[in-house]
């Protein structure tokens, strides 16, 4: 009869286990870490027991075992001290590492026992004496905190972004990133729009949902009509978070473990990851609050997301511009590009009648979405100046120019500003007419204005602002004062 015991490598037990799918009680010891020192001490106790009740006779051993060494760890008896406060004696400390069977000498060169293969270094020698004195004995004191830098100026921006939009009366929430592809056939979202390129993940939480979505609005509509659908009459949601654009990735393969990959294999890691922009998009339903004794219902429409996305520009110093486009899932008349120093950071405006159908939200319903990211980098890093409070009364003007119906408002305000120079304090369009007391194709755009200087402006000073600005909207426009 031939008695076999042997020590098995832990690292290739535990892989050919999970390899094969063979998983059994002898893996989990031997992945766990077997002392090496036991299989001669086990056959030759099972020899012993067939000769004393098998009525057998031992015969020669044979060992192929070379001997396992484990490496000396240079310990200093203060480090104790150093990371659980505990005010030990070195012989203390000596008295305690040989209860666990490792051999110190005079030097503190310790060794581990073999069957402790999980003691590698000095740290795990000072956990050891802690639990040998009791963790009991650990005074309770908080280290002192070290002065951080605190929040960075993106994540300082972003928390400013969106406070502002509760404080404004948007609802928070927070969604799940995985989506399916007909989160995109209802937005109405083109089959060569690039928002379609998405990633499938290998191991999806939900088989109907195995996206990593591209836009916030992918799921943000998903959850407006979800609240819509449980009876809530006013719904105005926002949402802060990433999302995962995939175009220009290239596919990299995962190193083995072991060592560290080479310099040209983590580059191919970073060129697999896509690329993953902070959004912050909203959705409302037209009614935002219903009627209440004593108070009307407040009702939104396109202007007020594009008022969202302009006062998230003006809470960091910046000012956003709008000009008129065409993109799902917006109404193709009522969509806004929302651009800050000429950077397109987003888009707002009234959802598409088809779109609120699909998902059963209101008619008219609107939304916006920005790239966050887009926006900080637009603005710069430059810090917020805020001017003094001004001891000077305000001069106020009103003008009305006739332009041509092609002509935006936004760009005769801009020229309006820059005509107005230093003094022009602010520009406001409150009316828009269009009638038979106007020529055919024209339109007229009324817009107050606010003066202020250093001094209290006269009558003189306004009047040459004022025509500074119609002559420069002239020149621009071909506008006129509407008599």
């Amino acid at each position: 009869m031939l008695i076999e015991a042997a020590h098995f490598d832990p690292v290739t037990v535990a892989r050919t286990a999970r390899r094969h799918r063979l998983p059994s009680e002898s893996a989990k010891r031997f992945e766990r870490w077997v002392d090496p020192e036991l299989p001669p001490v086990a056959a030759q106790r099972v020899a012993e027991l067939l000769v004393t009740y098998g009525g057998g006779t031992a015969g020669e051993v044979s060992d192929v075992y070379s001997g396992y060494t484990l490496d000396t760890i240079d310990f200093d008896p203060a480090e104790v001290t150093r990371l659980t406060g505990l005010e030990l004696a070195d012989d203390r400390v000596r008295e305690l590492l040989a209860l666990i069977g490792c051999e110190v000498d005079e030097s503190f060169a310790v060794t581990a026992p073999t069957w402790r293969a999980d003691i590698t270094e000095p740290a795990d020698l000072v956990e050891e004496v802690a639990r040998l004195v009791g963790y009991d004995e650990i005074a309770a004191e908080l280290p002192a905190a070290r002065a951080g830098r605190g929040l960075t100026l993106n994540q300082r921006r972003r928390r400013d972004m969106v406070r502002t939009l509760a404080e404004a009366g948007w609802r928070e929430v927070l969604s799940y990133p995985f989506i399916s592809s007909a989160a995109f056939d209802k937005q109405g979202i083109e089959e060569n729009d690039d928002r379609r390129v998405a990633i499938r993940l290998a191991n999806p939480l939900q088989d109907d949902a195995p996206l990593l979505r591209t836009s916030l609005l992918d799921t943000l509509l998903a959850t407006a009509a979800l609240n819509v659908a449980r009876g809530n009459p006013g719904v105005a949601v926002m949402e802060a978070g990433h999302v995962a654009r995939p175009g220009g990735i290239t596919p990299a393969p995962v190193p083995t473990g072991g060592s560290r990959p080479d310099e040209q294999t983590i580059a191919g890691l970073y060129g697999a990851i896509p690329h993953q922009p902070h959004h912050l998009a909203g959705v409302a339903t037209p009614l935002v609050r219903a009627e209440r004794a004593g108070f009307e219902a407040v009702t939104w429409d396109w202007r007020d997301a594009i008022e969202a996305v302009r006062s998230v520009a003006r809470v960091i110093g910046a000012t956003a511009h709008v000009a008129p486009t065409a993109r799902a899932p917006f109404h193709p008349g009522r969509c806004a590009e929302m651009s800050v120093a000429g950077t397109v950071i987003g888009h707002a405006g009234e959802l598409a009648p088809k779109v609120c159908q699909k998902l059963d939200l209101p008619a008219r319903s609107i939304a916006f979405e920005l790239d966050t990211d887009a926006l900080s980098a637009a603005r710069g890093g430059e810090a917020i100046t805020v001017d003094a409070i001004s001891v000077y009364p305000a001069a106020k003007e009103d003008i009305a120019l006739v332009v041509s119906e092609d002509v935006r408002a936004e760009d005769v305000a801009e020229a309006i500003r820059e005509a107005g120079g230093d003094i022009l304090e602010d520009v406001v369009l409150f009316d828009v007419y269009t009638g038979s007391q106007l020529a055919e194709g024209t339109k007229s755009l009324a817009y107050a204005l606010r003066m202020r200087a250093d001094h209290t402006l006269t009558a003189k000073e306004t009047a040459a602002a004022r025509e500074r600005i119609v002559a420069e909207a002239g020149r621009r426009f071909g506008a006129t004062l509407r008599a």
